[in-house]
């Protein structure tokens, strides 16, 4: 994928940034280097930020926000019940916007020590919004909190919880219904709103590596990843676990973070 992007901090805590990237349908399967005209880019993804951000080094009780919006000029199909059965309608563009927040507000020594890893709570947020009728997922919300460094001589452990709420927007909502439909299924309408609480935790291992244990309890679940289905998915546990391998760190050509 091509694209760049350019960064400016202010005076301050006050930062913005803005790239372009060309859009390619198939990027996610592809390997390998391509050339500009070997892509076959069908739009232009353009994507600016502007966030205040400060750390423990500069603050006792650090926080970071931001604002971000995106425009992809990329033709889409708009997904709707005449979808399902074989009659498709393509647009052109969409957008959206998103802004998010994770501040710190209690540390266990009061914000008195000089310290760049104290055993500490933050509360964070996300809030995204499709600013058009045709992207499947209109509205994505969650909200968490996180200790970190609950433990002497472990200051890259930390727990959270996290709340998530997603809903569809009305039109894919109903082409779901008509896909399962067709496939077999009775075709009943699924919930727009699906909901997902989740435990989760980072654990610091040797090297730099580290490994994310994570619960979650999903209601209203849908067949998003898998529309023509004729099995209707029910609330259920989810848990699983990522094994972080820095392989920059271990090779010796990037500082370990």
């Amino acid at each position: 994928m091509w694209g760049g992007n350019v960064s400016y901090k202010f005076d301050g805590p006050v930062y913005a940034e803005a790239g372009v990237f060309s859009g390619s349908p198939g990027t996610n399967y592809q390997t390998g280097y391509r050339w500009f005209n070997q892509e076959d880019p069908q739009g232009v993804i353009a994507m600016g930020e502007i966030g205040w951000k400060t750390t423990f080094a500069t603050n006792p009780y650090p926080g970071t926000y931001s604002f971000t919006g995106f425009y992809n000029s990329q033709s889409h199909v708009d997904n709707n019940v005449a979808t399902a059965f074989g009659v498709t309608n393509t647009k052109n563009g969409t957008s959206g916007v998103v802004l998010q927040g994770d501040q710190v507000v209690w540390r266990a020594d009061g914000g008195t020590e000089k310290n760049l890893t104290p055993t500490a709570i933050s509360l964070y947020g996300s809030a995204g919004f499709a600013l058009d009728s045709t992207v499947p997922v209109s509205s994505s919300v969650y909200v968490g909190a996180k200790l970190s460094s609950p433990f002497a001589g472990r200051p890259g452990d930390n727990f959270g919880i996290k709340f998530n709420w997603e809903q569809l927007n009305p039109n894919y909502n109903a082409y779901l219904s008509a896909a399962n439909f067709v496939a077999g299924g009775t075709g009943a309408p699924f919930n727009r709103n699906k909901y997902v609480i989740e435990a989760n935790a980072h654990l610091a291992l040797p090297a730099g590596m580290a490994f994310e244990p994570v619960f979650q309890y999903v209601i209203n679940p849908n067949s998003f990843w898998n529309p023509s289905t004729v099995t209707r998915p029910k609330d259920g546990v989810y848990i699983g676990g990522t094994f972080v391998v820095p392989l920059g760190v271990l090779l010796g050509i990037a500082a370990p973070t």
